[in-house]
């Protein structure tokens, strides 16, 4: 396995741990009716995407350094934007069905 997907595998595993607490987080009964009475919930949250975009910087510094000998190419780079592309276009679908129901519920 190439260093470049090992990474990917640590940044995937990392923001996979980051969406699970999120979402154990948000299961907790009175989350949300209780959530500007709850620091705790708030600060556990802002960890959590601390440790997601942590882990992403310090891949992108290792990335950069000779040491590791990251090499990516034209396939790689081609790849990574067709993702993005469909993890954004995933994410805005999401957050819209999200947003309709709770305009419905409340």
């Amino acid at each position: 396995m190439s260093n470049a997907m090992k990474y990917n595998l640590i940044q995937v595993f990392s923001w996979t741990l980051v969406a699970i607490g999120m979402i154990t987080i948000f299961l907790i009964p009175d989350t949300i009716n209780n959530w500007g009475d709850n620091r705790t919930k708030t600060l556990l949250l802002a960890l959590l995407f601390v440790f997601g975009f942590g882990v992403d910087a310090i891949l992108r510094i290792v990335e950069k350094t000779r040491k590791w000998d990251i090499r990516r190419d034209e396939r790689d780079v081609s790849i990574q934007h067709q993702s993005l592309r469909l993890s954004f276009i995933v994410l805005i679908i999401y957050i819209y069905i999200i947003s309709i129901v709770l305009y419905i519920k409340y």
